[in-house]
């Protein structure tokens, strides 16, 4: 049994300091997607293509607010929700499927949360935030032709009152405007 033991502690040790199993990998370079999650910040939260192409009056007293998109262009494809839609974004953008395609990441605050949460701290979704953020999702879906999937995720897995309703009144808002809407069931 110790020499069992011995053997498994060893065998883990190699592959610790060989920095895993090259063939588990599931992404083709892991390296390149671990090192976005060092520093204080995320390396997907904002970038200057996305600020500058939609400004949110205000962005800069939020805790965080994410912006990202890959062109500079109008969009194809639109990930909106809270911070866990923005997670998809990396994925996306890497993926052999969706090259070619203009994709944005607006998040922060998700469609199923009233237009003011009546918080008053420093989160992101305090005050009158969520309604901001949803009138310049609003505002980038009727403006931009080219706009095909509105990809809703991160949203409230507690149905709180009215969470369902008002994000049924989105969802048909976006199909009204001639979009495709899919939604991810929240995690």
């Amino acid at each position: 049994l110790a020499m069992l033991v011995f053997t498994i502690g060893i065998a883990g040790m190699l592959i610790y300091l060989s920095e895993g199993i090259k063939s588990r990998s599931v992404v083709s370079n892991a390296s390149a997607v671990n090192a976005q999650f060092t520093g204080s910040l995320w390396k997907y939260t904002s970038n200057d293509i996305c600020l500058n192409r939609y400004p949110l009056q205000g962005r800069d007293e939020y805790k965080w607010f994410f912006c990202m998109q890959n062109k500079d262009g109008q969009p194809d494809i639109m990930l909106y929700g809270s911070s866990f839609a923005n997670q998809q974004y990396p994925g996306m953008i890497d993926n052999p499927a969706f090259s070619g395609k203009t994709i944005l990441s607006i998040g922060t605050c998700a469609p199923d949360m009233p237009d003011s949460s009546g918080r008053h701290d420093n989160h992101p979704c305090a005050a009158d935030r969520p309604g901001q953020v949803k009138g310049l999702v609003k505002d980038i879906i009727a403006n931009s032709p080219n706009l095909k999937f509105i990809l809703i995720d991160g949203l409230d897995y507690e149905n709180k009152e009215g969470n369902l309703e008002r994000l049924t009144d989105f969802i048909r808002w976006v199909e009204s405007q001639g979009r495709n809407v899919i939604v991810f069931y929240p995690h």
